[in-house]
């Protein structure tokens, strides 16, 4: 009986020692807490990682849902169905209080009276992971960064030549079409993502029985090119050809688009 405890013992502590020694030789690298490379156990701020897996395996179609299923402190206001403004909020603060990253560049919406970006027009298809920074980052990320940020990145070549194509339905006329080409060498990478999404939607009115239509044609793409171990060229652009159809809710007056 002695035996069997001490060899029982042996086990419980070599599973223990294999486990912490693969988490430290494979650490979770983030950027978002100082904008280079880090394992995330080094980080004194608070970080949630979506990675790629949990994004294209979620059931929705766009990003702002799946950060607001995925992550603790988060807040997604819709003003309507697929299309009207979403955004995000962190630690209940206003949406202003936070701003958003797309491959390293910081988003702005020039329509609103605050300069704050909206995300409904954002597709998953085309997204590698997303880091949640949350806490005051104005140090870092300017005045506007008190709720935290929100940094987004977009898919990368992968080494040889893929490609992926991928068709989704759901209700109301839901159609999601994605297609995308990647690949890597040793001094390259690129990435070509399309996306379509159509669907019906859902009306505000409820004296009529038609639909309020979103479409959203997308392309994301991105480029580098290595020089040598110090210098590499970096390109990418991103690109949303979008129609919402909504209700003009004043008795006697006809939808607008």
């Amino acid at each position: 009986m002695r035996l069997k405890n001490i060899i029982i013992f042996i086990l419980l502590f070599n599973l223990f020692f294999l486990k912490q020694s693969f988490s430290q030789d494979i650490p979770i690298i983030v950027i978002a807490p100082g904008k280079t490379p880090q394992s995330l156990n080094t980080v004194g701020s608070s970080v949630t990682v979506i990675d790629g897996d949990k994004i294209q395996n979620s059931s929705g179609f766009t990003l702002a849902g799946i950060i607001d299923n995925n992550s603790t402190s988060t807040n997604m206001f819709q003003m309507g169905g697929h299309g009207s403004n979403t955004a995000i909020q962190l630690r209940g603060l206003e949406k202003r209080y936070s701003t958003v990253y797309i491959d390293g560049v910081k988003m702005l919406d020039p329509s609103s009276s605050d300069g704050s970006f909206y995300m409904e027009n954002i597709m998953k298809s085309s997204i590698d992971r997303v880091e949640i920074l949350k806490g005051t980052q104005s140090s870092l990320y300017g005045s506007n960064a008190i709720g935290g940020t929100i940094h987004i990145f977009t898919k990368k070549g992968r080494e040889g030549n893929h490609s992926n194509f991928e068709f989704e339905t759901a209700s109301r006329n839901t159609k999601n079409l994605t297609y995308s080409v990647d690949g890597a060498g040793d001094k390259f990478q690129y990435y070509l993502g399309l996306n379509k999404f159509l669907t019906d939607g859902v009306s505000a009115m409820n004296d009529n029985d038609e639909n309020d239509q979103y479409r959203n044609d997308g392309i994301i793409g991105n480029f580098s090119y290595k020089i040598n171990d110090s210098l590499k060229i970096e390109n990418s652009f991103r690109y949303a050809d979008t129609f919402y159809e909504y209700d003009e809710v004043v008795k006697g007056r006809t939808e607008n688009n």
